[in-house]
């Protein structure tokens, strides 16, 4: 599972260097897969963005964010392709169960 332990911009801070950071950490969790890491991310993402919103930004910072925004865009049209994927899978799970109980129920 990928972690991130940075924590999202202070006053003062290198603002654009550290949204570049928290891309490429998106970045790596949704090439991985790794829902549970996107999750967490997003939730620094979530906190980040009132002090974010506080702050003047420099044409940089507001470059990665529009980097953020994009990926952000692709991580939301993955999870719902694996949200398809997943209540697929359950579906043809639960028809399995259900023809080899009706199997059984005829071989006893």
């Amino acid at each position: 599972m990928i972690r991130s332990s940075r924590v999202m911009p202070a006053a003062g801070s290198n603002t654009a260097q550290q949204l570049r950071r928290l891309y490429v950490d998106f970045e790596q969790a949704l090439d991985a897969g790794d829902w549970a890491a996107l999750g967490d991310l997003d939730t620094k993402l979530q906190r980040a963005l009132p002090k974010l919103q506080k702050q003047l930004l420099g044409a940089e910072a507001k470059a990665e964010l529009a980097k953020l925004n994009t990926l952000y865009s692709k991580m939301i049209t993955e999870g719902q392709g694996e949200k398809a994927r997943i209540r697929l899978q359950l579906s043809q799970q639960e028809a399995t169960k259900q023809g080899v109980m009706a199997y059984l129920g005829h071989h006893e």
